[in-house]
């Protein structure tokens, strides 16, 4: 009997444990509370069985039988009820369920008449035998109805569910179905078609057989999410067995062995005494060890969620590399979640590849809004992509979307290494870290398109570098071939030109005898002529020197004062041909400077002969020299045509000359003021430039008297 008794409390307590566990998961779910249901009407059925093969003097076995079969009633019910509802969660009020719940009243208080059990077959003393009633047969009855139809809907329901409620009800059913098939065929066909109560002892035990197949389901599938609790369960349970069998074992073999077996009165008293110290000592380090023993069934596989975030995010921040970055979160994700293998597939897909009738099936399973899918869960008309998983061994898919629900890729998880099912946990882990890797991911895309895109620059600027280098050659030729023509031109038109100069000066001196007025006043245009054409080709040699830097200021002693009268002088016919009023304002006396006096004498005539050429009859020209403090200024001020806006910039550029510019003087070469700038600015000097198109301009330079070597000595002007 003590056999009997530890089985019936194991069973008791291991149904009321998961049943409390199931029930305090979610109390609100109709389900959780009649599972709960269902393991107390066990609990209570194997303990009415337990004490309706015994002796008591409380009750006669005729009413322990009753009370037997008033918790079946109950039992049927609870089974029913918790048959049909599985797995909803909202209460169920329709009227089957009031009709089971009414018939069951009735058939349990009817249990408890003679009306069911009439009495003990006395004629049988080898085993308790009750005389059935008219009763049973309602009993019967509401047993086939209620277990049938709860059978019958629990079975339609594992027909039309898919994935992971169908592999749940699948073991839940096969656990229901053996476990009420064992207790019916052993405590109630026993009894009424053999007459024997021999098998009723067995039935505690059968009861396991569902809260085994239940077990199973919360282990490897995750049935109602209670496995934290079960293996508390399962710890203090084997915890108790093995108190338990050790007590009894010891009592056994110790008594017989040390105590005499009329002694009963000091046998308790020295047997159990020590038993309990001892108890009392290996408990913890027993309890210890069974959690121990759970923890490595249930949670073989756990890991540290904060660390797992922690070291994702080291690497997602870590590097932009695609590569790199691949690499990185499956070496970790996969060590964390202890799995056979993880693949990050970017789209299009490589690993995973379906026949050719699945490729529109697999367009819609990846354009699916659920985003974390378990094989387990892919419907079966999609049986290519399936068995393309399955092939590839495929436990997850988890994709990688976009702020704009576009598909980067997929994360591929295999099976784990322990061979446990993904937890709900680890399910919404892998739906954190999939929308972090995306975002990492997308930023590495977009990282490696820029780099690409500069890469892809990078070439064709490299490219059009050379290009520009190569067509900067060729104009460096052309510009060379052109200094170098001009340079020939210049020194072959040099020679014939100093010879008519020399010429026309002998005729205005009267050499070749006296001329007239109107000879003089031709031969003196021709000598301004050829004057200025010894002037243009003196700025295309030194255009040519600058190039091969030869280019060369000889200082001199300078009176620049008489170099600008001398020059006023020289133009002064040219302004008169045009009615022009040609004045100059010099200083009475002004200090000698060193400068370049052939160069600056050129300047001075260019900008003077400019202001000339591009003012129009009867205008005004005005030369100035100003002698200030610490500085000296040569200004050139006319009403001329003036320069536009647009080629302020511009104009002194080699061989630039302005739009308007080229309309009143066609024949220009554009090298005055590029000279002028550059014999002033190496003599230390700088340009004075103001105008506006159709008003005027102001043209000179500017030296300080340090610069020029000169000395302050008069302020006075000179004007003429």
């Amino acid at each position: 009997m003590t056999i009997q008794l530890v089985s019936l409390f194991i069973a008791a307590f291991v149904n009321l444990i998961l049943g409390y566990g199931v029930f305090i998961k979610n109390p609100r779910s109709v389900t959780n509370k009649s599972f709960f249901g269902l393991t107390i009407a066990f609990a209570a059925w194997s303990i009415a069985n337990y004490l309706s093969v015994q002796s008591l003097e409380i009750f006669s076995q005729i009413t322990t039988i009753r009370i037997v079969m008033f918790s079946a009633a109950w039992l049927n019910f609870m089974a029913f009820f918790t048959l049909s509802v599985f797995p909803d969660k909202t209460t169920a009020t329709s009227f089957k369920y009031k009709w089971a719940l009414y018939f069951t009243v009735f058939v349990s208080i009817l249990t408890l008449t003679p009306l069911v059990f009439s009495g003990i077959d006395a004629t049988n003393t080898e085993t308790v035998s009750p005389i059935p009633g008219p009763g049973i047969v309602l009993f019967l009855l509401q047993t086939v109805v209620l277990i049938g139809f709860g059978s019958f809907k629990l079975f339609s329901k594992f027909r039309k569910s898919r994935g992971l409620t169908r592999l749940q009800l699948r073991y839940l059913l096969l656990g229901i179905v053996l476990s009420l098939s064992a207790i019916l065929a052993t405590n109630l066909i026993a009894v009424l078609i053999f007459n024997t109560t021999f098998f009723i002892n067995f039935g505690p035990g059968f009861t396991l057989i569902f809260t085994s197949f239940a077990a199973y389901a919360i282990i490897k599938h995750r049935l109602l999410e209670i496995r934290a609790i079960v293996a508390r369960s399962i710890a203090y349970a084997l915890l108790l067995v093995t108190l338990l069998g050790g007590y009894i074992a010891v009592v056994i073999i110790l008594g017989s062995l040390f105590f005499d077996a009329n002694d009963t009165a000091r046998t308790p008293h020295i047997l159990y005494g020590a038993l309990a110290v001892i108890s009392a000592v290996i408990f913890q380090p027993l309890r210890s060890f069974f959690d121990k023993c759970t923890n490595r069934l249930f949670y073989q596989d756990a890991y540290d969620t904060q660390e797992l975030f922690d070291k994702l995010n080291d690497i997602l921040v870590s590097s932009l590399d695609v590569v790199e970055l691949k690499r990185g979160v499956i070496d970790l994700v996969k060590s964390q979640l202890k799995l056979r293998f993880l693949e990050l597939e970017q789209y299009p897909l490589r690993a995973v590849k379906p026949d050719a009738e699945s490729q529109g099936l697999l367009k819609t399973f990846l354009t699916d809004q659920q985003k974390v899918v378990e094989l387990d869960l892919i419907e079966d008309q999609v049986n290519g992509i399936k068995h393309a998983f399955i092939q590839a061994d495929v436990a997850v898919v988890s994709k990688l979307k976009d702020q704009d629900n576009n598909i980067l890729g997929l994360l591929i998880f295999g099976d784990k290494k322990s061979g446990n099912a993904f937890s709900a946990r680890d399910l919404q882990i892998i739906d954190i870290i999939s929308d972090e890797i995306a975002i990492a991911l997308q930023n590495s895309l977009r990282y490696e398109e820029i780099k690409q895109f500069t890469k892809t620059l990078e070439l064709k600027i490299e490219k059009a570098t050379q290009e520009l280098r190569l067509k900067n050659l060729k104009l460096k030729e052309l510009d060379q071939a052109k200094d170098d023509f001009i340079s020939m031109a210049s020194h072959q038109l040099r020679t014939p030109l100093t010879t008519i100069k020399g010429y026309l000066s002998m005729l205005q001196e009267g050499d070749f005898g006296a001329l007239q007025e109107k000879q003089q006043n031709i031969i003196e245009l021709a000598y301004t002529s050829s004057e200025r054409m010894v002037y243009l080709i003196a700025d295309l040699l030194n255009v040519s020197r600058i190039a091969t830097g030869k280019f060369i200021i000889e200082k001199t002693t300078v009176n620049l004062a008489k170099v600008i009268k001398s020059e006023v002088e020289q133009l002064q016919r040219a302004a008169e041909a045009k009615s022009q009023a040609l004045t100059v304002r010099t200083p009475d006396r002004f200090p000698d400077a060193q400068l370049d006096e052939t160069k600056t004498r050129q300047v001075i005539m260019n900008l003077i002969d400019n202001a000339i050429y591009y003012t129009p009859a009867e205008g005004r020209v005005e030369v100035e020299l100003i002698l200030n403090e610490d500085s000296f200024e040569f200004k050139v001020t006319d009403n001329g045509i003036g320069v536009p806006e647009d080629a302020k910039d511009k104009l002194f550029t080699k061989f630039y000359r302005a739009e308007n510019a080229k309309s009143a003087r066609p024949d220009g070469t554009g090298l005055g003021l590029y000279m002028a700038q550059k014999v002033i600015k190496d003599q230390g000097g700088s340009m004075i430039y103001e105008s506006t198109e159709g008003k005027g301009s102001t043209f000179g330079f500017r030296f300080s008297l340090a610069a020029a070597g000169a000395a302050k000595k008069s302020t006075k002007q000179d004007p003429k």
